[in-house]
């Protein structure tokens, strides 16, 4: 991470700046790069519509930068709790219900865990988690719908009234809700060996109901629902190989796949998935073929283009991406992708 830190008044109209025009935009369908910034590390975004995404990042150890995107990108401001806490997670079933997690420092109770949600105008006064766990993902399905999870591998469940926590079984990395399922992804230590799994778990409405995967070691990073019958997971094995599962609705199976490992998978809308991994940066699978696009406008760096999440806009096969230029200090840049109009 960078040590001279600009504010996020700076970030926003360095953001600003950055975007392309609308006719430049129209002309260019395939990957490219909308915003770009010195100063933030991006590692999430999520998208309600074309004209509404939400992305977040930091400009430091613990200052907090969300931003919203409707038409142009902007600061929003975080609440004085928010603000010097550390985000760990985002998600939303729209922009007047979107949820942050993360941890701070309290005074009085040391390092906790909190999930908060916007209204569309506020943010709402913090829940704080039970003593010690610290969230990892978020799922939220609608305002009585979200879910939190935790490194401890314990989930928390807001029902619009109330919260209440369930096992999981594992450290749960990402999860994903779609089309009624609800899946959750990361690995486990082996209680023999110290060996890392796979791990995947599915809610069946009543508990996490862990998945029968492929022998091997590793973890899984994302997890991708297309379909009622078509589930993918993506990490990396303990061997420094790129891992991807397939749920065909009956089994999990291995898929075979190029690269050292994956950092983020999504559903490209058209049956097919994008990918982003260590060494492959970007890549395509559709009709069982591997394809690697080309991103326009991605600065000259030396340093591997690293994309830690994915955003289709609902309903369409465009698809929004957060990321940048990796080194072994952090993001040397903030970049936000978008494929598609």
């Amino acid at each position: 991470m960078q040590k001279n830190l600009i504010s996020a008044g700076a970030l926003a109209a360095a953001l600003l700046l950055a975007l392309p025009s609308s006719a430049q935009a129209a002309s260019a369908p395939g990957w490219r790069v909308t915003a770009k910034a010195k100063g933030i590390e991006l590692f999430d975004v999520v998208a309600f519509s074309r004209t509404q995404a939400w992305a977040w990042g930091t400009n430091g150890d613990t200052t907090q930068v969300v931003r919203r995107v409707n038409g142009h990108w902007k600061s929003v401001p975080l609440s004085p709790y928010l603000r010097t806490g550390s985000t760990r997670a985002l998600a939303g079933s729209s922009s007047a219900n979107l949820w942050i997690a993360g941890t701070k420092q309290d005074p009085e109770l040391g390092s906790v865990g909190y999930v908060a949600r916007w209204n569309g105008s506020t943010w709402g006064s913090p829940a704080v988690l039970p003593s010690g766990l610290a969230v990892s993902a978020l799922v939220v399905r609608g305002p009585k719908d979200v879910w939190y999870f935790t490194y401890q591998g314990i989930a928390g469940h807001f029902n619009g009234t109330k919260w209440s926590t369930v096992q999981v079984g594992f450290p749960v990395t990402r999860a994903q809700a779609a089309g009624g399922q609800i899946w959750a992804a990361g690995a486990r230590m082996s209680t023999t060996g110290g060996t890392v799994r796979p791990s995947l778990a599915r809610w069946t409405g009543r508990k996490w109901q862990a998945a029968k995967l492929p022998s091997g070691t590793g973890y899984l990073e994302s997890v991708a629902i297309v379909g009622p019958k078509n589930v993918w997971a993506a990490g990396s094995t303990a061997a420094g190989r790129s891992l991807l599962l397939h749920w065909n609705g009956k089994a999990w199976k291995k898929y075979k796949a190029p690269g050292t490992g994956f950092f983020a998978i999504s559903s490209d809308g058209a049956k097919g998935l994008w990918l982003s991994g260590s060494s492959t940066r970007l890549l395509r699978l559709t009709g069982g073929k591997w394809k690697k696009p080309a991103i326009k406008g991605v600065p000259g760096s030396s340093l591997p283009l690293v994309l830690p999440a994915f955003a289709r806009i609902p309903g369409t096969t465009s698809v929004w991406a957060v990321g940048g230029h990796l080194s072994t200090k952090g993001f040397k840049d903030a970049l936000v992708l978008k494929f598609g109009r």
